[in-house]
């Protein structure tokens, strides 16, 4: 006789908690990842100005780990302000400086939400 429960071993099937329980569980796990620190596999490096590294992280880890930590469709993120700090142009050289602002929001699935800022520049392009 085939039994469907059977599939299961005891270890992996937790016990029946309560709606309380159950979400204090998954928040103190939530919190536990969010506690982490990136490992040096989500750091990567350009060369700077002067020989010096700039350390930053690519967009599609950050989207992969909040998919693992958040769960596909569980956060969103929104570009809240994009805002034009300066443009220079040097007509002798006819390159560009820029610098950008923008305010991203990342809302998660319960409507509770983080705001931040970042900041780009660009020196001395051509276009």
């Amino acid at each position: 006789m085939n039994n469907s429960s059977a599939m299961f071993d005891q270890a992996s099937v937790r016990p029946e908690m309560s709606a309380p329980e159950d979400s204090a569980h998954k928040n103190a796990t939530l919190q536990e990842k969010l506690c982490k620190y990136l490992g040096p596999e989500f750091v990567s490096q350009l060369p700077g100005p002067g020989g010096a590294v700039k350390s930053y992280a690519e967009g599609w880890k950050i989207i992969n780990l909040a998919n693992e930590v958040f769960g596909f469709n569980g956060w969103s993120s929104s570009v809240v302000s994009l805002t034009t700090d300066f443009v220079d142009y040097v007509e002798e050289t006819k390159k560009y400086s820029v610098g950008v602002t923008a305010v991203v929001r990342v809302t998660l699935s319960d409507g509770s939400f983080h705001e931040d800022i970042g900041y780009g520049a660009m020196e001395n392009s051509r276009s």
